[in-house]
């Protein structure tokens, strides 16, 4: 209960417990002038009487304005709940907006992870097969150059060993000696064997 309110109820109690006390004061007859009419009628009861209009008058209008203020606030709080649903919507539609800005970003992420790795196997098996390609040309190249190199190898020797005696006066040994008086080292006749002069010399015939 507001102060006011308490105040004027205060205020009847005091003028009702007066009026009680002074009741044949106030209903006394005595001259009364209207401005426009001089009568006897009781004052006291009629200034009464006014002061309990203006304090009726007052408490209603207190409690038009404690109604309107209770309307007010209820509307005012009807507003504030409509702008909270307001803002919640709006927060939870943001918050949706956001989650499915991250899923769609993370499901772009994912996807073009998925395809760098395809792309670098791709490219890992074909850069494997094309070094194989080239690893598998290179041997058969370098097998096919020791076949040549080979069969040039087996043919310089097959020409080069016809005999010791062509060799030896048509070879490259000749060719280098050819001039200089020298015979090869290889070219001399074989040594003789030594005699065992540990066996006894056989007996001449005798004449």
């Amino acid at each position: 209960m507001r102060l006011r309110t308490a105040s004027h109820i205060l205020a009847l109690v005091v003028v009702a417990a007066l009026a009680a006390l002074n009741w044949p004061e106030i209903i006394r007859l005595e001259p009364v002038n209207l401005i426009w009419l001089q009568v006897d009628a009781p004052l006291n009861l009629m200034l009464l009487g006014l002061l309990a209009v203006e304090v009726v008058i007052s408490l209603l209008y207190e409690t038009a304005g404690n109604a309107r203020d209770l309307l007010r606030d209820g509307e005012f709080a009807k507003r504030i709940q409509t702008q909270r649903e307001l803002a919640d919507h709006a927060e939870a539609a943001h918050f949706n907006e956001l989650r499915q800005t991250l899923d769609t970003l993370m499901r772009e992420s994912r996807q073009r992870g998925t395809d760098l790795s395809t792309g670098l196997e791709h490219s890992l098996l074909r850069h494997h097969r094309e070094t194989r390609v080239q690893l598998e040309g290179f041997h058969r190249g370098m097998g096919s150059r020791l076949g040549e190199m080979e069969a040039r190898l087996e043919a310089r020797l097959d020409a080069m060993s016809p005999n010791h005696e062509t060799w030896t006066t048509s070879g490259p040994s000749a060719a280098a000696t050819q001039g200089t008086g020298e015979v090869p080292a290889w070219a001399e006749p074989a040594a003789v064997p030594k005699a065992n002069h540990s066996e006894k010399p056989a007996p001449l015939p005798s004449p």
